[in-house]
């Protein structure tokens, strides 16, 4: 494998469910347990969501990955990202909660680096990223709001 591809695959996990489960836990342990709960109901939702629109509406991958059941048909559907979703409830989460320009800005590139990388791996378009991205903004901004 190129190191390319490999830099790439190993960005994309960043938007990953164990980068986002490491989060939480960390979170636990550090006395800061309402960050963790705000990041657990982010991920009901957003995989609620993901589940919601991908049984209504199907869309390919660019990478065209066949499904024989249902379950595999949800996670074949391109549309909306869901490590977008993720990596933008995750970093947003923890701009907000370390509250400084410097993490809002690296917070930032983290969204974009994951979002771009599911181009690049063509596992998504830039349509299911940004419809992704913006689910994950209102996802965000709810249960930051509680």
């Amino acid at each position: 494998m190129s190191m390319i591809k490999e830099v790439t695959q190993d960005s994309t996990a960043l938007g990953g469910l164990p980068v986002y489960l490491f989060a939480m836990l960390f979170f636990l342990l550090t006395d800061y347990r309402s960050n963790a709960y705000r990041l657990f109901t982010a991920l009901v939702l957003c995989y609620s969501i993901t589940i919601l629109i991908r049984a209504i509406h199907f869309k390919w991958r660019p990478d065209r990955q066949d499904h024989s059941n249902w379950i595999e048909k949800i996670d074949a559907s391109s549309f909306p990202s869901l490590h977008s979703m993720r990596a933008v409830v995750l970093f947003g989460s923890i701009a907000y909660f370390f509250a400084s320009p410097l993490a809002w800005i690296l917070s930032i590139l983290g969204m974009i680096l994951v979002g771009g990388t599911r181009i690049l791996l063509s596992r998504h378009y830039l349509t299911d990223v940004l419809g992704g991205a913006g689910i994950g903004l209102v996802v965000l901004t709810l249960v930051l709001s509680v």
